[in-house]
């Protein structure tokens, strides 16, 4: 079915169904306030991203697909996009599907498929459509934001076709449809672009197909752009210098990816909320307004599916303190050493000196007197820059053990601090109906340990902590406390374990690492008798997530890998 055009002896005004209907109805309501209004009209082009979206979730399943289209016909200035590759590399789609065979519920690749079409047309269902109708969706489906002063964000729904007509025809569908009851639709030429602009009475919407891709908009500025970034008027996204760093940080083979150019997303904070870019980087520990740019991607592995970030960043723009954090040098993280073999999972920090340092600096001058006044001054000033949190099972408990392991240069300043806070801060955690808190002490394998014993929190809790061979340890538990001394002295360590040491291979030599055993887990739940069978039935394909991520003064790059099959 095509649209009508004026030129139609059948339809001489040009009126779709419901261009009609309107004009026959009585006399239209007042006009709500324009923000409202405005927010209204994002939503209702917030639902045609979802139309995208589960028509990108059929042409998927379908295997079909073209090239690489749509970044090259965005404005170069355009502040968000997100897109969903339809047709990545054979590999993608492959490790994908070997994937979701792990998982018996989720049935073979046909089901799969299946059950992906009947979840189409659910959701199409309201746009009084179905997956039929989606026969002409290629390679990529997108959605752009174009930030504007007026705190209204402009949208941009882009779909790749591989047959016009079929488009033209569901665009038609889509116009007649429950969505735009109230919109009053109207042709105009826009770039030589024929495009259907419509208006229900207080915000105006805007459909055409620009060189072979659907465009659906809520701005007539966006909507311009497109087609003269398509027509090679203006820049394109995909020759913009901080688009193609970013990008180029990031896996070429992959199954959607997200790209933010932060200048006006944070020029409008600062316009709507008050708040200076500079603040920003006091709290985040790295001034926005030096990073240029920042992508993620999801691709799939064989037996895997990884998240890759990364953010460019320009030197100049960044503080001394900053600099001198980001550019500090990789080395061993000692700390990572005294994980027990059998923990079930870690995290792992690097530089966390210098990070303070920079944070520090920026401290008002109440907090830093207050910090001058508690005496933890210098233990931070002693502290190497490397932590390790791990967390295990525990042999007769249902809940879990853990402990922090916070490397120093001064083990007695570092004693003092933890005595100091041993006091005030399970002072402030335990109310004063609880019973007196009485540390006890207790000698393991030459390191004193101090500790709550059983219930002397109060709290069901009995916490423990430690100074020993350049580490500051806090444990949930004495014995926990026994477990890293232990590992520390000689016991199997988690970095050396075949599980943990096969994860990390999946991330680059990490100043941030994190490793969780999800089988473990899985079956320390299990075994509580907590889980449903079929649940775990499911979950046992899962083996490991691992994340690591790596700074210098350019660019930060962080990646995280799930692990199944």
């Amino acid at each position: 079915m095509q649209p009508p055009t004026p030129n139609d002896p059948a339809n001489p005004d040009g009126l779709t169904r419901v261009e009609a209907s309107i004009e026959g109805a009585g006399t239209a309501m007042p006009p709500p306030p324009a923000r409202r209004l405005r927010k209204a009209v994002v939503i209702g082009v917030a639902s045609l991203v979802g139309l995208a979206g589960v028509a990108a979730a059929a042409s998927f399943m379908a295997l079909r697909g073209s090239s690489e289209t749509l970044t090259t016909k965005l404005p170069a200035d355009t502040d968000v996009v997100v897109t969903a590759y339809l047709d990545p590399a054979a590999s993608q789609k492959v490790n994908l599907f070997r994937l979701t065979s792990a998982f018996p519920s989720l049935g073979d690749e046909a089901t799969v498929t299946g059950r992906a079409g009947d979840w189409v047309d659910q959701m199409l269902n309201a746009a009084g459509l179905s997956h039929t109708d989606l026969d002409w969706v290629g390679s990529q489906v997108a959605v752009a934001v174009d930030v504007r002063s007026d705190g209204d964000p402009a949208v941009a729904v882009l779909v790749d076709a591989t047959n016009e007509a079929d488009a033209d025809a569901s665009l038609t569908r889509l116009r007649d449809g429950p969505l735009f009851t109230a919109t009053k639709w109207s042709q105009e030429d826009h770039g030589g672009v024929r495009t259907w602009v419509g208006d229900d009475g207080y915000q105006q919407a805007y459909m055409g197909i620009v060189d072979g891709t659907v465009v659906i908009a809520n701005d007539d500025a966006i909507f311009d752009g497109i087609v003269a970034t398509s027509n090679g008027v203006d820049p394109s996204l995909a020759d913009d210098q901080s688009f193609t760093d970013t990008m180029k940080g990031l896996p070429e083979a992959r199954l959607g990816m997200l790209y933010v150019a932060p200048a006006d997303l944070l020029a409008q904070v600062n316009r709507t909320q008050g708040t200076g870019v500079s603040d920003l980087g006091t709290a985040a520990g790295l001034d926005p307004a030096a990073v240029r740019g920042i992508g993620l991607a999801v691709s799939a592995e064989p037996g895997a599916l990884a998240v890759d970030a990364e953010v460019t960043i320009d030197p100049s723009k960044l503080t001394p303190e900053q600099l001198d954090a980001y550019g500090a040098p990789d080395h061993e993280n000692t700390q990572l050493a005294k994980v027990p073999a059998d923990a079930l999972g870690f995290l792992g920090v690097q530089h966390l000196d210098a990070g303070l340092d920079a944070a520090l600096a920026d401290l008002p001058s109440d907090q830093r007197v207050a910090l001058d006044q508690s005496g933890l001054e210098p233990a931070i000033a002693s502290l190497t820059g490397d932590i390790a949190v791990e967390i295990s099972k525990q042999a007769s408990a249902s809940a879990p053990a853990g402990a922090l392991m916070i490397g120093t240069g001064d083990e007695q300043a570092m004693a003092t601090a933890l005595r100091v806070a041993s006091q005030t801060v399970w002072g402030a955690v335990v109310f004063d109906s609880a019973p007196p808190m009485t540390w006890k002490t207790v000698e393991h394998d030459g390191v004193t340990v101090a500790y709550l014993p059983g219930d002397g929190s109060g709290l069901g809790l009995a916490p423990a902590y430690a100074v020993f061979d350049g580490t500051g340890l806090l444990a949930s538990s004495k014995e926990e406390a026994f477990r890293i001394i232990d590992t520390a002295h000689g016991a199997p360590n988690a970095m050396s374990s075949d599980a943990a040491s096969t994860a990390l291979a999946d991330v680059p030599d990490s100043e941030q690492v994190m490793y969780l055993d999800l089988q473990g887990i899985v079956n320390a739940v299990a075994n509580t008798g907590m889980m449903d069978p079929e649940i775990r039935g499911d979950l046992a394909a899962l083996h490991t997530l691992v994340a690591g991520s790596q700074n210098d003064t350019t660019h930060q790059h962080a990646r995280l890998v799930l692990r199944a099959g």
